[in-house]
């Protein structure tokens, strides 16, 4: 597989592989949670719908973020290269200006406080609640 990127910053770049990887293990949960919010009423309304997939999609782009963001800084800084913290905010930041990113900040600290294991768990298991974590 090769993933492309517009990204910058080698921080970002360096993501993408762990991210894309993340997003492919966690897609059949977010289908899940989709399926199981249309209704035959949702299916007659194309807003209704996208706004749905929407939700879903930001809840994945914060959990694929949050479990990235608590494992690679580390990794790269131990063994791959010389990573400021700076580097690592200016992505955050930049990230902070797209709405498929709004709930990252808060999935940070969710994964911070009960670690990145337990928040795919539970996501895999009830991705509801995940949901209900960040907002």
């Amino acid at each position: 597989t090769i993933l492309q990127t517009t990204a910058k910053s080698p921080f970002a770049v360096l993501c993408v592989p762990v991210e894309e990887t993340l997003h492919i293990a966690l897609r059949e949960h977010t289908h899940r949670s989709i399926l199981e919010q249309i209704t035959p009423e949702t299916l007659q309304d194309t807003d209704e719908l996208n706004a749905i997939v929407e939700d879903w999609m930001t809840v994945e782009e914060a959990l694929v973020g949050g479990v990235t963001y608590a494992l690679l800084p580390d990794f790269l800084k131990r063994y791959a290269m010389n990573l400021s913290d700076s580097l690592i905010e200016d992505d955050l930041e930049s990230r902070g200006k797209f709405k498929q990113y709004r709930h990252l900040r808060r999935a940070i600290e969710v994964i911070g406080s009960v670690g990145h294991e337990k928040a795919i768990k539970m996501y895999v298991d009830h991705p509801e609640n995940f949901k209900k974590s960040l907002i």
